[in-house]
């Protein structure tokens, strides 16, 4: 598998398995947080919306130092999450930063 790799080709059982392990992964979470959630009680209380926050700043920052070219990109996903954010829940401003920021990305960047 390393081999075909390094030679730009992929197999497409690793694909489709690691695929498979990702999406049981994500079901079974999604299981546990959908029936298990409310068991928690008010989550605005454990500070979720600050992690969520939190990791999408850093995860901004970190494309920002990789590549000056993604400043502009970067920016624009800022804005739109802080603009949308009075008028979305908390997690959707994200949401619909992240792929406005990934187009931006994909126009401009040329590195």
């Amino acid at each position: 598998a390393q081999t075909t790799a390094k030679n730009g080709r992929g197999d497409p059982g690793i694909v489709l398995g690691g695929g498979l392990v990702l999406w049981l992964a994500w079901l079974l979470g999604t299981a546990i947080g959908a029936y298990g959630g409310a068991l928690l009680g008010d989550t605005d209380a454990y500070g979720f919306g600050a992690v969520l926050l939190s990791f999408f700043a850093a995860a901004l920052l970190q494309m920002t130092r990789r590549s000056q070219g993604m400043l502009l990109p970067v920016l624009v996903a800022m804005a739109v999450s802080a603009l949308t954010l009075p008028f979305l829940p908390m997690g959707w401003n994200i949401l619909l930063a992240a792929p406005i920021g990934g187009a931006i990305a994909l126009m401009t960047h040329r590195e």
